[in-house]
């Protein structure tokens, strides 16, 4: 059992039962479910719950804590009830990186080699404007080897849509199958966050 699993299994005992248990207890309550599916209806399983989950509090009963540590695990939706705010619950949090007007395309190329993505939103004011990828600035650098001194606004390609935190998983999709590279989430505090084809397949995966 991992401790992912032993956490999440203890989260929801909480959820459902009202036992207020420790991870190890969620760890035997995991592989007793577990065996619970090898067994047939006549069987009958003893399982010890032998911690007690106030001394969890500050750790696997934050949800930040769990998201942080990548262990976070909402109980199961079905496809109609995941949202933009189920999907960006299940990533680590991570301030969006984003280009401004005013940056170069060797400053925007940079951030990206820097960050591991391979797209940017150019935003003004906080305002998506535009974007900018990887394939655009070796484009622009088959046609014109000097560029990389220019300002990415002058080629910006068009800004990803953008959709509230309460976005389905099924419109989330329609906007990316429109060519897409990413859809932006507006966050109630102003902030945005950007999901992925990937974020999408990650969240159907684990629901």
């Amino acid at each position: 059992v991992s401790d992912g699993e032993a956490m999440n299994c203890a989260r929801e005992l909480l959820r459902s039962d009202a036992v207020f248990a420790g991870s190890a207890s969620g760890a035997v309550m995991a592989a007793a479910l577990r065996a619970g599916d090898e067994l047939d209806d006549t069987a009958c399983i003893v399982a010890v719950l032998s911690d007690f989950g106030g001394y969890y509090l500050s750790k696997m009963y934050r949800d930040d804590w769990m998201r942080e540590k990548g262990l976070y695990r909402r109980e199961k939706l079905s496809l109609e009830q995941i949202t933009a705010e189920d999907i960006l619950q299940l990533k680590a949090p991570r301030d969006l990186i984003v280009a401004y007007p005013e940056n170069t395309l060797a400053e925007v190329f940079e951030m990206m080699k820097q960050n591991d993505v391979s797209q940017l939103p150019i935003v003004s004011y906080n305002a998506p404007i535009g974007s900018i990828s990887e394939n655009k600035i070796l484009s622009i650098l088959i046609e014109n080897d000097e560029a990389m001194n220019s300002k990415v606004v002058g080629f910006m390609e068009p800004p990803f849509p953008v959709c509230q935190t309460e976005a389905t998983i099924s419109e989330l999709s329609e906007k990316l199958q429109q060519n897409a590279a990413g859809v932006l989430i507006s966050l109630v505090d102003g902030k945005l966050q950007l999901l992925t084809k990937s974020d999408l397949i990650d969240a159907l995966t684990h629901k």
